[in-house]
């Protein structure tokens, strides 16, 4: 993001303003990183990420108090809960450390509000459900702490609740969206995506790195030694901000392959190939999913063709949380739209109900296969899928906005069969795998060999007069 000798010199002026003159904020003397964040007032979106102890935190609380000798300005900093922000080194321990005299802090409504009448809340979100509780509030600071711990659909919403004034005090006071990370939580995947990643960050947004090197009022060797305690992941997660450093898993990224379609709508795989996807046996995997809640497993509906050279190509993958009855309907949209030639779903125990439905349906009417786990571990379903991708069968979109590709690729590469993990795009990949040899009894003009991978005959049982490689 460039900018001109006029803009370094109003942002100089703004920070002076806001920072050096500042009595709430300028017993403190920022770090580069930290500065950073403080000079680009006139960017509206930005994280601060990387590593531990980098100073995230005072630097975000700072910005948030920039503005804070101007009546009528109010700032929030949300977490998932209170406790966090309350721990030692959180953000209300530090507040008071800065304010406790100078402005008033109301432990209730967890507050403070300044002689101008400004205000700094701290607040929280444990699920999407959460936001309602800021549906009439009017900001002009918002941050989000460990925004990686956060669903996009909580942040995105909050960008509603910016306010901006045209006249009075607040006409010079820029409307600003913050956020700061560790590269891990559980939602991260969005975050790199928005942020991080130079193909697909949003427009407008602003990266700033941060590693506890760049903090030179903390002891960098200590910490380095501390974090030698712990796994090689966290090591490069926290020590290093390594935004690419995943659990080892059992698929390699060498393995994974990629497609794109063409202006007239043709997919292109790296073997030559050019098709339309409607002229190709398709078919569509479903991993249902009981619950709403924010540790529930992902309800994903996958789609699938077979490419003319036998390669499987990953055409959608739709996923969220939703209850049965939306699930029946996004079942039937999806089915309406590529037309498969069947819909396998799983059924197990206590979640029969979505097949049960789908069997029933008669717009559209479906063909409805079932499929289960068969009490097998995730390891052992996992190999037909590995065989797909390690002779580089499988293709992934690599120009669909609409394919939620960093999560996939991210929940491929981080699998390790454990349960507890995120893989429910996994799910529906294993069970593609599984039912490959049923497309043929569908239509297409595939003998098994080629539709196979050659260690098809170590994981399955052979179904009707198929045969088996040898």
């Amino acid at each position: 993001m460039g900018v001109g000798h006029w803009e370094l010199d109003y942002r100089a002026a703004v920070f002076h303003k806001t920072v050096d003159c500042n009595p709430f904020v300028n017993h403190i003397k920022p770090h580069f990183k930290q500065k950073a964040l403080l000079l680009v007032n006139d960017v509206e979106e930005v994280l601060i990420a990387g590593g531990t102890r980098s100073g995230k935190s005072v630097g975000v609380l700072m910005a948030a108090a920039q503005y804070v000798e101007v009546p009528g300005y109010h700032a929030i900093i949300i977490r998932r809960s209170y406790p966090e922000l309350e721990q030692p080194g959180g953000f209300i321990p530090l507040s008071r450390e800065w304010w406790d005299g100078k402005a008033d802090w109301n432990p209730e409504q967890k507050r403070w509000t300044f002689p101008s009448g400004a205000t700094i809340t701290f607040g929280h979100m444990d699920n999407d459900d959460g936001v309602q509780k800021y549906q009439g509030g009017g900001y002009s600071f918002v941050c989000f702490d460990e925004v990686t711990w956060h669903t996009e659909y909580r942040y995105t919403f909050m960008f509603s609740r910016l306010t901006k004034k045209t006249e009075g005090p607040l006409r010079d006071v820029p409307v600003r969206m913050r956020a700061t990370a560790n590269p891990n939580g559980r939602y991260m995947d969005w975050v790199k995506k928005r942020f991080v990643n130079p193909k697909t960050r949003h427009p407008g947004t602003l990266f700033i790195p941060a590693v506890v090197g760049d903090n030179p009022s903390v002891d960098a060797a200590q910490v380095e030694k501390s974090l030698g305690n712990t796994s090689r992941l966290m090591r490069e997660q926290m020590l290093f901000g390594n935004w690419d450093a995943v659990e080892s898993g059992q698929f390699q990224k060498a393995w994974l392959k990629y497609y794109y379609r063409d202006d007239a709508g043709f997919i292109i795989t790296p073997y030559g190939e050019r098709f339309l996807p409607e002229e190709q046996p398709r078919w569509q995997t479903c991993d249902p999913a009981a619950g709403l809640t924010e540790s529930a497993d992902d309800f994903v509906v996958s789609t699938w063709c077979l490419s003319p050279k036998a390669n499987v190509v990953w055409l959608s993958c739709f996923m969220g949380h939703y209850t049965i009855m939306e699930q029946v309907k996004h079942c039937q949209h999806l089915y309406r739209r590529w037309n498969p030639q069947f819909f396998a779903v799983e059924e197990v125990l206590n979640q029969r109900a979505l097949a049960q439905i789908l069997r029933e349906s008669v717009d559209p009417p479906m063909v409805v296969k079932s499929v289960n786990p068969r009490r097998k571990k995730k390891s052992e379903r996992a190999i037909p899928a590995f065989s797909l991708a390690s002779t580089g069968r499988l293709l992934l979109p690599e120009d669909d906005r609409a394919f939620p590709l960093d999560i996939v690729e991210s929940q491929l590469l981080s699998f390790t069969g454990e349960q507890g993990n995120r893989d429910d795009a996994c799910d529906s990949l294993f069970y593609s795998a599984e039912v490959l040899v049923d497309v043929m009894a569908y239509g297409g003009n595939y003998s098994p060999e080629s539709m196979l991978p050659t260690t098809y005959k170590m994981f399955s049982k052979p179904r009707g007069n198929y045969p088996m490689l040898t």
